[in-house]
């Protein structure tokens, strides 16, 4: 099974602590995003290629027209959380609160219901999986935040699926897209990512 995605963010929507001062900070820096996206779309409209794209709700209110774009080519637009926090540094009506803003910014956009997720940076981990109950309440079908490797900002080591699965927690059932791994002597290392596709192209 091949299954494309991309995290629809800017070059400087890293990981990292917010302070309160960070759209000021987001507002002086270059705009690199029409470069990247009209170079996909090109890669995947000469080759006839789908793809998902998870779009941050900034990216949905300062640049609407790369979502439409998205929608009008007739790719799937999903969530990747609205300001590119990390899932576990929030509490739950953060992280709830965080998507809600996310998913209106997309859904005002495309008219359409969004579905699919992937938390920034693939940061839901053992003890923040709660955050699959808050998928769950506000209509969101598929999730692709499981990393089943080690990793600094997630990583759901003891993972044990390497193709789409059904999640199950508290009642609630959401289907799993997790990351490619593959196994070099016992270790479990990614093989795909926007990091690792830099390195290994």
């Amino acid at each position: 099974m091949r299954i494309l995605t991309f995290d629809i963010e800017d070059w400087f929507h890293i990981i990292q602590k917010y302070p309160n001062d960070i759209l000021d900070r987001w507002d002086n820096y270059e705009v690199r995003i029409h470069n990247g996206m009209d170079r996909i779309f090109r890669i995947l409209t000469d080759n006839n290629i789908s793809a998902t794209f998870f779009v941050l709700g900034y990216i949905a209110r300062k640049h609407p027209e790369v979502v439409r774009r998205i929608h009008e080519l007739g790719y799937e637009v999903g969530v990747h959380s609205d300001m590119h926090k990390a899932a576990y540094r929030q509490s739950r009506d953060e992280y709830k609160n965080d998507l809600i803003s996310a998913i209106d910014s997309l859904e005002h956009i495309i008219g359409e219901k969004v579905i699919s997720y992937r938390a920034p940076g693939f940061s839901i981990k053992r003890h923040n999986v709660w955050a699959f109950e808050v998928l769950n309440e506000l209509g969101l079908k598929y999730d692709a935040s499981i990393f089943p490797a080690i990793r600094d900002h997630g990583g759901f080591d003891d993972f044990t699926e390497s193709s789409p699965a059904i999640i199950r927690y508290n009642g609630i059932e959401i289907k799993e897209f997790p990351m490619s791994v593959q196994n070099l002597f016992g270790k479990k290392f990614a093989v795909t990512g926007g990091g690792y596709f830099r390195f290994f192209p």
